[in-house]
């Protein structure tokens, strides 16, 4: 049952992923992001009665929300492409992406004082429903779908957005060309570096907290700041790396390819040899030697990987000259995503069986 339900966001979000783009087009982002927001926040509010009464509910709920989360990434990835020029999209996308690293590490340090508190769990949905009507507004008021209708930002700047910002027309009818993209090569690259590096965040997020809690016998108040030490340095290190990464390529030290091999490899081989140590080094006696392997896996090798994947993304998340999708960008953004989130659903329904079926019992 627990799989089911840590699952169930993924099941919506493939449901409308498909078609995002397309609505996106239609529609324009900013309303369609706004929408999703408002999905949010009622199934958040909802959740602890929920969860008291029904499981069957629950689980709608949850469905309900990953509904609106498959619009989620096409949507911000359409809006972001048209106010960042090609030369800064490393930096774009670990800036943009940041906001998974600050909710990861102050929800994890919020949620476990919430729960010691005597409003119970409860309170953290309630709080978090709270937070989303205010950003809601916010985003309303300051967020436009494209510079050229921004009041906020200057002539100047708008002209510099105008002239290294290429925007393609998108095609309201025709064929999509899908043989051809979904073999091309540097499509199929992309969503492999997504594939392998959502399956291991997606573990990563849903079982850190009960690795801490159940095989390192960690407290409460403990394992919030341990669960929030991986992101904080992945945050600090990934906006870094993503302006070093840029400057890279820029000074043309190294091209877009060979950058996106050498992090990459690091990335992909550090992180795969730290989960190791971090599930076979610490224990419930010296529990103190997961919290440096922590921050390292956050902030060198995870930081890694995700730039990996943003210097991969503008084939398919940025409407720039070199996108080889770029008169359906949007659509394939859709498209990129359901490949990389079936992995993410069947990676935490792995892991689940696993740790239910054949774990060991901590007290042994």
């Amino acid at each position: 049952m627990q799989s089911v339900i840590l699952s169930a966001t993924f099941y919506g979000g493939i449901a409308t992923i498909s078609f995002a783009g397309v609505l996106a087009d239609r529609y324009g982002p900013k309303l369609i992001v706004i929408a999703l927001t408002f999905d949010y926040i009622i199934v958040t509010l909802l959740t602890p009665i929920l969860a008291q009464h029904s499981y069957y509910a629950f689980f709608v709920s949850r469905v309900i929300m990953g509904i609106g989360e498959g619009f989620m990434f096409p949507c911000l990835a359409s809006i972001v492409g048209k106010w960042f020029a090609p030369a800064e999209k490393s930096t774009v996308a670990a800036l943009y992406t940041s906001g998974n690293q600050i909710a990861a590490s102050t929800t994890s340090l919020i949620s476990s004082y919430l729960c010691t508190t005597s409003f119970g769990w409860p309170s953290i949905f309630y709080l978090y429903g709270a937070v989303g009507c205010v950003w809601v507004v916010f985003f309303y008021l300051i967020v436009s779908n494209s510079p050229a209708n921004n009041r906020f930002i200057s002539d100047k700047e708008r002209a510099y957005l105008a002239e290294h910002v290429h925007h393609s027309k998108v095609k309201s009818s025709g064929a999509a060309p899908w043989r051809s993209i979904l073999t091309s090569r540097p499509l199929i690259a992309a969503v492999l570096c997504a594939f392998t590096y959502n399956t291991q965040a997606s573990l990563f997020h849903a079982f850190l907290p009960t690795f801490l809690k159940e095989e390192l016998m960690l407290p409460l108040h403990m394992n919030g700041f341990y669960s929030m030490t991986p992101f904080i340095t992945q945050l600090i290190s990934k906006n870094i790396l993503g302006v070093f990464a840029d400057y890279l390529k820029r000074n043309k030290i190294v091209g877009h390819t060979q950058c996106a091999k050498i992090f990459q490899s690091i990335g992909s081989f550090g992180s795969a040899f730290l989960l190791i140590a971090i599930a076979t080094i610490p224990s419930c006696e010296n529990p103190y030697i997961a919290l440096p392997l922590l921050a390292l896996y956050g902030e060198y090798l995870e930081s890694l990987q995700i730039l990996t994947l943003s210097t991969l993304r503008p084939l398919l998340y940025f409407r720039s000259p070199p996108s080889v999708t770029r008169p359906f960008s949007i659509r394939h953004r859709g498209a990129r995503h359901v490949c990389t989130s079936y992995h993410g659903d069947a990676g935490v329904v792995m892991l689940t069986g696993c740790y239910a079926h054949a774990r060991v019992p901590s007290t042994l």
